[in-house]
């Protein structure tokens, strides 16, 4: 990471700047550090990544945005996640769990039940469809 961070200081206007900024927010993401992960992302352009590129940004900054408690920020990064893509699971749990967070128990029904048969989440889903 230290070599990234370099990179970035000694060349700020490499067009390598917010691959290397965005790699440094996915290490920091895989790490757990979900805090530091997204005070990084808030540094990349998400407009300049590649576009198989741009729903992971959205899904790690928006669940940044969601382990910090933050729902609004998290929801706005989330909706622009491809929902039939590689996390579009995920991040319909985890707008159906804002929604249901926030008393919007209609929305986050229909969304839990077609959730339910996932694997990752048939377990939980029954608790919120008591």
């Amino acid at each position: 990471m230290e070599k990234l961070e370099a990179f970035i200081y000694n060349y700020p206007g490499s067009i390598y700047g917010n691959d290397a900024n965005f790699a440094i927010a996915n290490l920091f993401y895989s790490e757990g550090d979900y805090t530091s992960a997204r005070r990084q992302y808030q540094k990349v352009n998400q407009y300049e990544l590649r576009t198989s590129q741009q729903d992971e940004y959205n899904f790690k900054s928006g669940h940044s945005y969601f382990s910090e408690d933050n729902y609004t920020k998290a929801s706005e990064s989330l909706k622009l996640v491809n929902r039939s893509g590689e996390y579009g699971v995920h991040t319909r749990y985890y707008l159906a769990y804002m929604d249901y967070a926030s008393g919007e128990y209609a929305a986050a029904k229909r969304e839990f039940q077609q959730l339910a048969s996932e694997p990752a989440y048939e377990k939980v889903i029954p608790f919120y469809l008591l």
